[in-house]
């Protein structure tokens, strides 16, 4: 549906109807064809959703068009496309819920459900910066002090926070419900089993150390060691805690193509995966890191992109 003025326009839609989100504090979009014909005005910042099934899941704005002789093809994002403006911003006393509220606020933007992290961020000024880097810096800070990670996203057009532990589905992915299945295995990036921090003590004048490591994974990777400044008041023991925690992990990757599709499909859902890869047996719930829904006709399918991490 497509609202021109105070006008609703249902266009009829050519070839397939595409939706992509991700999980890095970006804008879903939405992309589809229709005809080129005389009398459909179309403009850029128009409303645009869509629905499936019954269920809400997208409500965004018209931002190009692309004419052909037979055709238009329409690219809409959700309002996290306007997280993309750039500002000098100061936040002082606040989780990662009370900046995405401040923000919004500024700009104007709707928000819904905004859980409490539980956790307040050093305060600290953002210069000349983009509004998704202020937010993502305060849901990095976030997980890597609390080991938990939460989720922003636009449902509907209110924008979303999540703690992604509350963002399961079942949902069972196997052999019977996709085409293509790839893994990869790596402890190349992100994986650490030495955790070293350090923070000047203003009144020794001298550095103050925080370690935490495993000495298993030490001697079977070799030593990848984590190496950060802290800020003054921060937990050096249960920062390091939380991020051997999360780093002292092989990164796996996979990717699914084809999958029969699910309306509630977002990047932050985990759905339980059960194949087997060779000599390799999954049966456990993966994190969707991006999705692309695929609606043409009657048939829903979707691409994902899906995070899981190992001993």
């Amino acid at each position: 549906m497509i609202r021109c003025d105070n006008e609703l326009l249902f266009p009829t839609v050519l070839d397939e109807i595409t939706l992509e989100s991700d999980w890095q504090v970006s804008p879903s979009k939405l992309s589809f064809k229709v005809p080129n014909m005389k009398g459909l005005t179309i403009r850029e910042g128009q409303h645009v959703s869509l629905k499936a099934g019954g269920v809400n899941l997208f409500y965004g704005f018209i931002f190009s068009l692309d004419y052909q002789q037979d055709d238009i093809t329409i690219t809409a994002y959700d309002q996290m496309r306007y997280l993309k403006n750039k500002d000098s911003m100061i936040f002082t006393n606040l989780d990662a819920a009370g900046i995405i509220k401040k923000i919004a606020s500024a700009f104007n933007l709707k928000t819904g459900t905004l859980e409490a992290t539980g956790y307040t961020l050093q305060p600290r000024v953002e210069q000349d910066a983009c509004l998704a880097d202020m937010i993502k810096n305060a849901l990095d800070q976030t997980l890597m002090n609390t080991n938990i990670k939460f989720i922003l996203y636009d449902d509907y057009g209110a924008l979303t926070l999540k703690n992604m532990e509350n963002m399961n589905l079942d949902l069972i992915i196997d052999g019977n419900t996709i085409s293509d299945f790839q893994m990869s295995s790596s402890i190349d990036q992100n994986t650490y089993n030495i955790i070293k921090l350090y923070q000047e003590n203003e009144k020794t004048n001298k550095r103050d150390i925080y370690m935490a490591k495993d000495s298993k994974h030490i001697n079977e990777w070799g030593a990848l060691q984590f190496y950060e400044r802290l800020e003054s008041k921060e937990n050096g023991v249960a920062k390091a805690d939380a991020l051997l925690k999360l780093y002292n992990q092989k990164q796996r990757t996979y990717s699914a193509k084809s999958v029969i599709g699910h309306t509630s499909v977002r990047p932050g859902t985990r759905v339980i995966v059960v194949l087997q890869l060779g000599e390799i047996s999954l049966k456990n719930y993966m994190v969707v890191e991006k999705v692309k829904h695929k609606f043409q006709d009657s048939v829903h399918l979707m691409d994902l992109e899906l995070i899981g991490r190992g001993n």
